[in-house]
């Protein structure tokens, strides 16, 4: 019985050293690899509400967790159904995003130049109007933040 119980704690105390040192391990290949620059990653979004919340869960869930920081801005552009409503309240529960609503291409490439010129982040844009781009938001914005 005493043979067991040794046996066992000898068990228990190499497993935990193993995740310490592999916890360890991983902090020191993220601190060894200097700060990493920050994301933005802007979606473009039109009549889009059947695909934008689960899109954007999605990607700040799976993002959430990464060493880089990164931002999320929505611009909705004069979208005639709910997508630019459910952005928002997407936004109010997640840090981290902003939602914007402009009204024609002008103002989104003075909202683009605006949000690029003004920030020292890596800036990524999807153009979200077409829906074939959808699936590749997120599978980008996993290979941009390790």
């Amino acid at each position: 019985m005493l043979e067991a119980l040794f046996f066992w704690a000898l068990a228990v105390y190499g497993a935990v050293m193993v995740v310490w040192q592999s916890v360890r391990a991983i902090a020191r290949r993220r601190s060894a690899a200097g700060p990493a620059h920050p994301v933005q990653i802007i979606l473009l979004v039109q009549n889009v509400e059947s695909s934008i919340e689960g899109l954007l869960r999605t990607l700040l869930a799976s993002t959430a967790y990464s060493a880089r920081r990164r931002t999320v801005c929505v611009i909705d552009v004069h979208s005639t159904d709910h997508t630019l409503e459910i952005a928002q309240r997407i936004a109010e529960d997640y840090g981290g995003m902003v939602c914007v609503s402009v009204h024609n291409e002008d103002e989104v490439a003075q909202q683009l130049r605006a949000l690029c010129a003004s920030s020292t982040a890596v800036c990524c844009v999807y153009d979200l109007r077409h829906f074939e781009l959808l699936r590749d938001v997120t599978r980008d914005a996993l290979s941009l933040l390790p």
